[in-house]
């Protein structure tokens, strides 16, 4: 049987030794665990907030590079511009037909002038510069409209006559056109070698300048972008069909025309068999005496 040991005075408490002695390593065990669990909270919540920047910044620069691509393959597959508004300015021509026609005190349409007789060759003629048959002054209007995210200038503009013949002679009804337009800027001399744009002076006998109007312009024409163009085309001796040439600054070349027909315009023949004017008092077609009579050339 064991025996219970006395303890001697002043002998220490092992025991109680022991387990005072293990309290604060217990302690410190439990901070340092703590401890680490936030730093492991406070590294995970900033590795996710990195991990979110990341993925968020990818996300949009993959978001911008497929817009790009998409505008870059919208490009390819369209024209640089569309054409909208092609039109005459409203000016009144004469017309003439290659027929000699009988047709003194025909009334006139005035919504259709041309429908005077029933022939199918009947052909607009220019305005007479200055009042005089030996050079006529035609106008066209029309308006570009950009189509491409990437801006696209416009550095030149050339005429190209599709077809070129001598002026009808048959016939001629002289009609007081109005003239073109004041404010047209540009124009394209048919009868010269250059059929480049060039500026427009205005002067007796001088229509046009040596000075390409896009010498010093340059046309910017951005998606969606409306410009508008109004010209002028002078000729004395030819019936001419034309296109106009838009040149980009990339070298690419459009064609304009008048809703995919070519442009006409046409001089006065030197002398006809039968010659009219239509009085617009009356609404009605009288002869006259050309040039003089027809053209008012004494008024």
């Amino acid at each position: 049987m064991a025996k219970n040991r006395k303890k001697r005075p002043g002998q220490p408490n092992r025991g109680r030794l022991r387990s005072d002695a293990s309290r604060p390593r217990q302690g410190i065990a439990t901070s340092k665990k703590v401890a680490g669990a936030v730093t492991l909270a406070l590294l995970g919540g900033v590795a996710g907030t990195y991990c979110t920047y990341v993925v968020s910044g990818r996300q949009e620069v993959r978001v911008q590079r497929a817009t790009h691509a998409d505008e870059l393959a919208h490009d390819r597959i369209v024209a640089p511009f569309r054409v909208e508004g092609s039109n005459d300015g409203g000016v009144e021509y004469s017309i003439s037909s290659s027929h000699i026609l009988e047709i003194a005190g025909t009334p006139v349409d005035p919504e259709h002038p041309d429908r005077f007789a029933p022939v199918d060759d009947k052909t607009l003629v220019g305005v007479p510069l200055g009042g005089s048959p030996s050079i006529v002054v035609a106008h066209e209007g029309f308006t570009l409209v950009g189509q491409r995210s990437v801006p696209v200038d416009i550095v030149g503009m050339k005429a190209r006559v599709t077809s070129r013949l001598a002026p009808l002679s048959g016939t001629i009804v002289a009609i007081e056109g109005e003239g073109v337009e004041d404010d047209v800027k540009m124009g394209f001399d048919l009868d010269s070698r250059d059929l480049s744009a060039r500026s427009i002076l205005d002067q007796p006998g001088k229509p046009l300048s040596t000075t390409r109007f896009f010498a010093d312009v340059h046309v910017t024409l951005a998606r969606d972008e409306r410009v508008e163009f109004e010209v002028s085309t002078y000729t004395a001796s030819c019936r001419c069909a034309f296109v106009i040439d838009v040149t980009l600054s990339d070298g690419t070349v459009v064609a304009v025309d008048d809703n995919g027909d070519p442009w006409r315009i046409s001089a006065f023949a030197k002398q006809y068999s039968k010659s009219y004017i239509w009085d617009v008092i009356t609404s009605r077609i009288q002869p006259c005496a050309w040039p003089r009579e027809c053209l008012r050339m004494d008024s």
